[in-house]
């Protein structure tokens, strides 16, 4: 296919801490093609725009997955139900991830039954990695009073964990966390990052791997 890319300054070029930008300016575009490589090492990767539920992105076990930390600061809408998820971390993690790049996957369980589930997010230096788990329950009951929400049973109220246990430069993980079958889950992998500026070159060079496990 024929694709068209405009380059424009961004939003950061015009922060305080920045050199200014001129129309004048020379700059350099490098166009990365990262199919071939990553296919012949048999993972899936990160595709965006997969900072929604909407757009979530479907991952398979035996199939690790190779992200990106903020190739690009997104602006794109985040729906009430992002928001409040959002808002749930902060208040336990005190970090904000309003204006982070998110990386949305989701996985089904068709089966009925007691499940267990092992994540492991690999380390990225100069990066302090979130795991976020909730399922469909969850989402569900966003809808919901306090008062009714307070009234169902544990197995009703739904799946939401955050996965948050190691600072910069180490991965992040769980094994053996029970999950239930007949449900839907979604994962969000974020971040903070340490430095306020990495070049795309350096981001493609150290991608993260998500891999995950369900077993009975």
């Amino acid at each position: 296919g024929i694709y068209y890319v405009k380059v424009s300054p961004g939003l950061s070029d015009h922060k305080t801490n920045r050199s200014d930008v001129k129309a004048s300016s020379d700059y350099k575009l490098n166009i990365y093609l990262l199919k071939g490589k990553i296919s012949e090492q048999n993972y899936l990767i990160e595709k965006e725009n997969n900072d929604s539920i909407e757009n979530a992105q479907k991952i398979i076990q035996k199939q690790n997955v190779l992200g990106y930390y903020s190739p690009f600061l997104n602006r794109t809408y985040k729906s009430s139900t992002i928001k409040t998820i959002l808002n749930s971390v902060k208040k336990q993690t005190n970090k904000n991830f309003f204006d982070k790049d998110l990386d949305v996957y989701h996985f089904s369980i068709s089966e009925k039954g007691e499940y267990r589930l092992q994540l492991e997010l690999s380390k990225v230096i100069d990066i302090d990695s979130t795991i976020i788990l909730f399922d469909q329950k969850y989402i569900d009951n966003l809808k919901l009073s306090k008062e009714a929400i307070k009234k169902l049973r544990t197995k009703e109220k739904g799946c939401f964990l955050i996965i948050d246990s190691h600072p910069y430069d180490k991965g992040e993980g769980i094994a053996n966390y029970k999950i239930f079958g007949n449900n839907k889950y979604y994962l969000i992998v974020t971040s903070l990052r340490r430095l306020n500026y990495q070049s795309i070159d350096k981001i493609f060079k150290t991608p993260y791997e998500l891999k995950f496990k369900v077993s009975v």
